[in-house]
């Protein structure tokens, strides 16, 4: 029992030290600091990022998570952290190569494409989880409202 209270307690320590340590040390006496781009009361923008470079650096970060979901050599998709976790990712892929569609003039193609390309990997997801064996009931039908989600999408994607 001494043992739980002291180990709480060294929990404690340290969450108030790291607080402590990341507040700024305005923010700890009470003080609050002029913002950093704040010189002689003359305010600078922030510097922007266009929405185009944002989209792209989201999409590049997307798809090089992906890739480790999925087997060097074929491409298929693998398991990582259960069957969820390959599917978030890829829906992720899939909503930043929207929306990198959508800073194209017109809209591009509204994601069809993207949409398309995460069914493909939501269809080959299933046939992986059902094949092997190793997940259960529950994974395999999870896999195929993943795959009905995406052809919902696909759908409503191109009529409009």
């Amino acid at each position: 029992m001494q043992t739980r209270h002291i180990r709480n307690l060294v929990i404690l320590f340290a969450t108030g030290a790291a607080i402590a340590l990341a507040t700024p040390g305005g923010m700890v006496s009470g003080q609050t600091a002029p913002p950093a781009n704040d010189v002689a009361g003359q305010k600078e923008p922030a510097a922007d990022l266009s929405v185009v470079e944002t989209a792209k650096s989201r999409l590049a970060t997307a798809e090089r998570t992906c890739k480790l979901l999925h087997d060097s050599e074929t491409g298929d998709p693998r398991g990582h952290q259960g069957v969820e976790h390959t599917y978030v990712w890829s829906k992720r892929r899939m909503e930043a190569e929207i929306g990198v569609e959508r800073t194209k003039p017109g809209g591009g193609d509204g994601g069809v494409a993207a949409i398309e390309r995460h069914l493909e990997w939501m269809r080959a997801w299933n046939e992986r989880v059902v094949k092997s064996g190793a997940f259960s009931i529950f994974d395999g039908a999870s896999t195929e409202f993943y795959i009905a989600e995406a052809e919902d999408l696909l759908a409503r994607a191109k009529a409009k």
